[in-house]
């Protein structure tokens, strides 16, 4: 199981691209959302930083039953004792929950996609379910706030994938769908040897497209009063556009860098969401 103590890990949080929208947040809120990501960062680091497969798949089935637990009984973990009660306070429902552990199991036992379908379903459970708890403690819920959280997860967890790739290469890792690599003239050595070309160049501009595409579809989802309420994911999704446009204009040398949004970017990204939403 994964070593850091949670103030390590909520401590992480603060230099992300998650650390800004926070801060527009009432105190109870932002300690919810606090919460919720120390337990998506320690979940996710039990895969990432294993030195054993069947090590990292016990932790993940100790946090489970800890999820498990918040539901129907008391969980050991000072972290789940916490989101036990945040649980409580904004009505969040298990199954997502269990699918974020889920879609960290699937990087155990893959670590290539044949078609989007299939990463969708990956994204849906590393970052959609994400939104889904998040939209219960913005206050939202119903329809119209899934499919938010779902279009809106989907398109930051692609635009991660574009700006991960080299780094993703160096563990093996492909999560670019192979039909898009197929249809574009790519082949997987190229990738995991880190070769540019003009045919990636065109297979990233396709994942932008895709990215993009979700975004519009978020975009399109909540309006009103209910806009208000989601002002951090509004943040995040001006900081991930930012990101995309930045990683089109280096033209997409991703191989071999991680493009980030400064915090001058991110702050203008900020004001223009404040404005959006009142």
């Amino acid at each position: 199981m994964c070593q850091h103590t949670e103030s390590q890990v909520r401590n992480r949080g603060s230099g992300s691209n998650f650390s800004l929208s926070f801060l527009f947040l009432a105190k109870e809120k932002r300690s919810a959302i606090r919460t919720v990501y120390a337990f998506c960062r320690t979940v996710d680091d039990i895969v990432d930083k294993a030195e054993d497969r069947e090590r990292a798949a016990e932790g993940l089935r100790l946090w489970e039953r800890e999820v498990e637990s918040c539901y129907g009984g008391k969980p050991d973990l000072p972290l789940m004792r916490d989101l036990s009660e945040t649980i409580k306070r904004f009505r969040i429902p298990k199954e997502p929950l269990l699918d974020i552990i889920e879609g960290v199991r699937m990087d155990l036992t893959t670590n290539r996609y044949p078609m989007f379908s299939d990463l969708r379903k990956y994204c849906d459970r590393v970052a959609g379910a994400v939104g889904l708890v998040c939209m219960r403690i913005f206050g939202l819920s119903g329809e119209a706030a899934d499919e938010y959280a779902l279009n809106l997860g989907c398109a930051l967890q692609i635009i991660n994938i574009c700006r991960d790739v080299g780094a993703d290469a160096d563990r093996g890792r492909i999560y670019l769908p192979l039909e898009d690599l197929v249809r574009h003239g790519v082949s997987e050595e190229e990738i995991l040897e880190k070769e540019y070309s003009t045919a990636f160049r065109k297979l990233m501009a396709a994942q932008a497209v895709r990215a993009r595409e979700f975004l519009s579809r978020a975009d399109s989802t909540i309006f009103g009063a209910d806009r208000r309420k989601i002002l951090p994911a509004e943040i995040m999704a001006g900081i991930y556009r930012r990101l995309l446009s930045n990683i089109a204009s280096a033209g997409y040398a991703v191989l071999d860098r991680q493009i980030r949004v400064g915090i001058a970017g991110k702050i203008i990204e900020a004001l223009r969401a404040r404005l959006r939403c009142r």
